[in-house]
């Protein structure tokens, strides 16, 4: 448990955090974070403890919650799936009503605890929760007179992406943008399906390149939250695109590929997104192998690739080193002005 700092602490840190950024022992940016944790008037106990002083869920505790959700998940599915052809629309409508508000009744139960283990596991059981509502919009559709498999899936995706957007709605909760991303990608394939349009390979990646890459931005601008996430997926996504077009055009696809990897690891840089920055040079890696494979055969460009990533990561070790080493103080010589003050 910290304490905060007592009367006159505070400015005895300030000055000393200014001191260990001249001398270079610190960054500006690593003395700004120990001001904020230090000054804040809040306890670390607020992180592990729920209202009343009751104490939080453990780490493990919080392990064995998502373990035992998935297993009593996938059992039920075996049951349900068993026996789901000799339900009925009206048993098979029942199955997803219950797991609807069994996860959405057991996510308020847990919420209670009002700590950040209890609200990680109420946010994976609510979304386990908008499975029961892609069930019942599917048992519906199927039951309205939805012969089409494609059909069926865009009603599913529908119902999935506005139960996951009413959840979401553009907050800091990683889960549900991650279920309404996911239910918006199935909606939109599906919808293709029913309009009858087979796009080919290099326009299938155009599209997926350039709604990552709306994404993406709108995640490093900060409308879309959480806006880290939102820019990492938005960066895979349009590596992604480049790969999907490099499958019918590899020169093509392999330049568009250098060029959204250079541009996300610049951004990542300038942003301070590690990990934007790591999918970015895995992207980098993957896609100089392959221009390098047009022009190099064997085992050339698997070399070249190899010496190019230990040079990356050569580079990303010492540059932060040399950044945070303290500046040599210069000592005069004897006789010398040093001395004679």
């Amino acid at each position: 448990m910290r304490i905060a700092p007592k009367p006159g602490e505070e400015q005895w840190i300030t000055d000393h955090a200014r001191r260990w950024v001249d001398l270079g022992i610190i960054s500006g940016e690593q003395a700004e974070e120990i001001l904020r944790r230090e000054h804040a008037p809040a306890t670390e106990q607020e992180a592990t403890t729920g209202a009343g002083g009751r104490r939080g869920l453990p780490l493990l505790a919080e392990a064995l919650s998502y373990l035992g959700i998935l297993l009593v998940t996938s059992s039920g599915a075996f049951v349900v799936v068993h026996f789901w052809h000799r339900l009925g629309t009206a048993g098979r409508m029942g199955v997803g009503l219950v797991v609807t508000a069994v996860g959405f009744g057991a996510a308020a139960v847990v919420n209670r605890g009002a700590d950040v283990g209890s609200v990680r596991v109420a946010a994976f059981l609510r979304l386990c929760a908008t499975g029961g509502v892609a069930i019942v919009a599917g048992v519906a559709a199927v039951a309205l007179g939805s012969k089409d498999a494609a059909t069926t899936a865009l009603v599913v995706g529908l119902a999935a992406f506005a139960a996951n957007l009413v959840l979401w709605r553009n907050r800091e909760r990683p889960l549900g943008f991650l279920g309404t991303l996911a239910a918006l990608v199935v909606s939109a394939v599906a919808l293709v399906a029913v309009a009858g349009i087979e796009p080919t390979r290099s326009e299938s990646g155009v599209s997926v390149m350039l709604a990552s890459l709306a994404l993406a931005a709108c995640g490093f601008v900060g409308v879309v939250r959480p806006s880290r996430l939102a820019a990492v997926l938005g960066e895979a996504g349009a590596l992604v695109g480049a790969l999907i077009i490099a499958g019918s055009r590899p020169g093509v696809g392999a330049l568009i590929g250098l060029l959204l990897s250079i541009g996300g690891l610049a951004l990542g840089l300038v942003r301070a997104q590690r990990a934007v920055v790591g999918v970015a040079l895995v992207g980098f890696l993957v896609f100089l192998f392959q221009a390098l494979s047009l022009f190099v055969h064997g085992a050339g460009s698997a070399f070249a690739v190899l010496i190019v990533g230990v040079v990356l990561v050569v580079v990303a070790i010492e540059a932060p080193s040399r950044g945070r080493r303290p500046p040599r103080r210069r000592r005069g010589k004897p006789g010398g002005t040093a001395n004679r003050r």
